[in-house]
C-alpha cells in the first residue's frame, strides 16, 4: 500500500491506499471479496452526501465520511513516468512479471509505499496492478518499458501509445459538483445497506479516469 509520510497513509494501493481509502487495487486474499467501487457521474450533491449516476445506469447514493480525502485525477502522457516516481499501473500479464499496462497512475511527488501481496484489479477479468517505483525508462517496439521495484521483487510494466497515464494530486471538495466524473476505489457498506467513503477520486475538467 502508499504511504506518503506526514501526509499519505496507505493509496489506487490502484490499492492506491491514499488518506485512508484505497485508489487503484487492494490486496486481497481468496477468500476476501472485491471492493464496492462507485464510478460515474455526480448528479445531485448536498451536505455530506452525493449522488451518482452510475456508468452502468444505475443509481448510488454515497454518504462521505467526516474525514474524506478529494484527489484530483488529470490526464498526462507516459513522459511523466519518469526514474523513481512511483507509479500503479493496471492491465493484462502477458507474461510472468510482465504487464501491458492499460492505466498508468502517477502518484505525487516523493510518494513511496509498501504491500504485502500483488495487487488484483477489475478493468478486465485477466487485469492486475503493480504498484511500485521506477528504476528504469526504456523505449521498446511496443511502448515504454518500466522496470517496477516494490517488496516482494519487481516487474516489467510495458506502457503502449494508448495507455491511459493519469497524475494524482490532493484537492478540496469543492471539486465534488454536479457533472464530475468520479471513481471511488472502496466504498462501505453500512447496516442500514447505505455507501460510505473516505476517498474520492475526481477527473479534472470533466475527464473521465478510466478505472
Amino acid at each position: 500500500m502508499l504511504e506518503r509520510p506526514g501526509l499519505l497513509p496507505p493509496v489506487l494501493a490502484l490499492a492506491l491506499v491514499l488518506a485512508g481509502g484505497s485508489l487503484a487495487a487492494q490486496t486481497m486474499s481468496s477468500t476476501d471479496t472485491m471492493p464496492i467501487r462507485v464510478r460515474g457521474e455526480i448528479s445531485g450533491v448536498e451536505a455530506g452526501r452525493v449522488t451518482v449516476q452510475n456508468r452502468d445506469g444505475g443509481v448510488t447514493e454515497l454518504k462521505l465520511a467526516p474525514d474524506a480525502k478529494v484527489f484530483t485525477l488529470t490526464p498526462t502522457d507516459a513522459k511523466s513516468v519518469a526514474t523513481e516516481a512511483f507509479i500503479g499501473a493496471a492491465g493484462a500479464s502477458e507474461q510472468k512479471e510482465r504487464i501491458k499496462a492499460a492505466v498508468v497512475v502517477v502518484y505525487p511527488q516523493g510518494a513511496t509505499g509498501e504491500s504485502s501481496d500483488y495487487l488484483t484489479w477489475d478493468l478486465t477479468p485477466d487485469s492486475t496492478m503493480r504498484n511500485g517505483v521506477v528504476r528504469s525508462v526504456e523505449s521498446g517496439p511496443d511502448g515504454q518499458v518500466v522496470a517496477l521495484s516494490y517488496p516482494q521483487g519487481g516487474s516489467t510494466v510495458v506502457i503502449p501509445p494508448e495507455a491511459t497515464v493519469m497524475a494524482l494530486a490532493q484537492a478540496d471538495h469543492n471539486l465534488l459538483r454536479k457533472g464530475a466524473q468520479i471513481f471511488v476505489p472502496s466504498a462501505e457498506k453500512g447496516s442500514d445497506g447505505s455507501l460510505e467513503a473516505d476517498m474520492v477520486a475526481v477527473g479534472t475538467d470533466g475527464f473521465k479516469p478510466p478505472l
